[in-house]
């Protein structure tokens, strides 16, 4: 069958069995293996043996920043390389997974693509076939992708953990280890030493960078780098910065480069430190091609301020430790400010947590539901909200929206990306 429509297509890849939307689903978890996609890979390998000849290779892991650090590190990189960049989930389309040179991939070679891959899965012998799931179909499109394009470079997030994730089947040149948290536990581990260790399973040989942990998981780290002969590079201590806050973002100094960051929040400059130095492991002359003010483009929903008068931020937080940073953030650059949080969450989080933390600067809550790409219990989500301060459920996710915005007053949107990109996309069409 030929896909001809990017509804089509996403029919038939939501079709498949999809990790993101419920990981206590058993044929979800029984599927988290590397088992299928290494047999796909050498499936694609038959069309294309040189698939990933001649490309340098980032792979980054980690519970919080892993997509900023993806955008910044390909922001540095395509300065002098043609940059493929493979980011999840997406928070309106899609094709926002695979990016070329920062820019998503159109409808067109999207359908193409899914067509393409559909052809190689079916291409297998009926005894030995292997049907991929969502993701691994998403991250094959993307390696078809970068293979027509001759990309240069290859920047990769995991999806989930890092050992077993689908990503993990190729060999990378630098791995990066964004900072470790508490998320997946049904799967990773309920110890953060446990996620740790699957995190750094990306680590195979070669060089490692680590940034900034919030917790003391190093000797993870250093095993899994002894245990494969990797070198590691704390980037805290490997790069000198100096930064200052300016109309609304960093300007940022970082030996003779000069690179503007428009966003809130330090953890976006340690970010940048982080992608700073996998670049420059990668290629030692990076700092040739990173010209004066170069602009760093940001992933959307990452504190983004979609509206400025009554301020409207978005943002994809969805466990401890990325609400530790939002409410700081917003505590930092809006002390004054009581914020209606529009919000819900997928039923595996820590609700209790989430909630609690994010009623130090909310007036109100307006909890509703995920889109059916996600399990969610707003009820209970609701309920407890309202033991915090005034809330009110309203279970449509689109009258929500319509609700939250029509206040016109400060509003936060967080708890998930199945939340943030439906409100940035009504503003978009409504603004």
């Amino acid at each position: 069958m030929q896909y001809k429509t990017l509804t089509q297509c996403t029919d038939y890849l939501y079709g498949l069995t999809n990790l993101e939307k419920n990981l206590r689903d058993d044929k979800a978890k029984a599927c988290y293996t590397l088992d299928n996609i290494r047999q796909l890979m050498n499936v694609v390998k038959n069309v294309y043996p040189d698939l990933l000849t001649g490309k340098k290779v980032m792979h980054i892991a980690g519970t919080k920043g892993k997509g900023s650090t993806a955008y910044i590190a390909s922001s540095l990189l395509m300065t002098h390389y043609k940059t493929a960049t493979f980011v999840s989930p997406h928070l309106i389309s899609p094709t926002e997974r695979l990016l070329l040179n920062l820019t998503p991939i159109n409808d067109d070679e999207f359908i193409r693509l899914t067509n393409e891959l559909a052809e190689i899965v079916d291409s297998q012998m009926p005894s030995e076939k292997v049907i991929p799931t969502t993701f691994e179909s998403f991250y094959l499109m993307f390696l078809l992708m970068a293979y027509h394009h001759h990309a240069d470079v290859i920047v990769q997030e995991t999806g989930l953990g890092g050992r077993l994730d689908a990503t993990n089947v190729i060999d990378s040149d630098v791995a990066v280890i964004t900072p470790i948290g508490y998320d997946h536990t049904e799967l990773l581990g309920d110890t953060i030493e446990a996620i740790a260790g699957e995190k750094a399973g990306i680590i195979k040989g070669g060089q490692a960078v680590i940034a900034p942990q919030y917790y003391k998981v190093e000797p993870v780290f250093k095993r899994q780098a002894h245990s494969v002969r990797a070198e590691i590079h704390y980037a805290e201590n490997e790069v000198k910065c100096e930064y200052r806050y300016s109309d609304g973002g960093y300007d940022v100094s970082i030996e003779e480069c000069h690179i503007r960051l428009n966003c809130l929040g330090d953890h976006q400059v340690n970010n940048l430190i982080t992608a700073f130095d996998a670049c420059r492991i990668l290629d030692p002359q990076i700092t040739q091609y990173v010209k004066e003010e170069t602009r760093i483009i940001l992933p959307p929903g990452r504190i983004q301020i979609v509206r400025t008068t009554p301020p409207l931020i978005a943002d994809t937080a969805h466990n401890r430790e990325s609400v530790d940073t939002l409410v700081t953030t917003l505590q930092r650059y809006y002390p004054d400010v009581k914020w209606l949080v529009l919000s819900s969450m997928a039923a595996d989080k820590d609700y209790r947590y989430f909630y609690k933390r994010l009623s130090e600067i909310a007036d109100k809550f307006i909890i509703t539901s995920l889109s059916s790409s996600k399990v969610s219990n707003p009820k209970i989500i609701a309920d407890y909200a309202a033991q915090l301060c005034e809330t009110d459920f309203v279970p449509d996710t689109d009258s929500a929206i319509r609700l939250a915005i029509s206040q016109n007053i400060p509003l936060l949107v967080t708890g998930s990306f199945y939340l943030t990109g439906p409100v940035i996309q009504f503003i978009m069409h409504n603004s």
